[in-house]
């Protein structure tokens, strides 16, 4: 089966000029695209707003900070699901925080880093 066949608009990308216009302005006013551009552009401005005013922190950084401050004593665990990110990527954060001394990891809880409270 051919590609043509499963989705004629999904097969391959315009040839014709006027076609590469009219795709290139759908891909460029789609919701999605969009979103991202301005969660990027977002993004960037923080980080630039932080170095300005001496913080030596990522936009990421903040966002864990942020979880903190909301409810402190809470585990990696439970930052992972309220910050939508992984566990390890959490404890890489976690890890640049504290090293930055952002914040504090107790350690004295099981063995099991995820339950360690931040």
């Amino acid at each position: 089966m051919k590609d043509t066949q499963l989705a004629p608009e999904l097969a391959v990308a315009p040839s014709e000029p006027l076609e590469l216009e009219i795709f290139e302005r759908v891909i460029d006013t789609s919701i999605a695209y969009l979103v991202g551009r301005t969660s990027r552009a977002i993004i960037k401005r923080l980080t630039k707003k932080f170095a300005d005013a001496g913080f030596d922190v990522s936009y990421e950084q903040w966002s864990i900070l942020v979880h903190l401050y909301r409810k402190d004593g809470q585990t990696q665990q439970e930052l992972s699901m309220v910050s939508v990110k992984d566990k390890a990527a959490i404890t890489r954060l976690l890890n640049v925080l504290e090293k930055k001394i952002w914040c504090c990891v107790s350690r004295t809880g099981p063995t099991n880093a995820a339950s360690w409270f931040i």
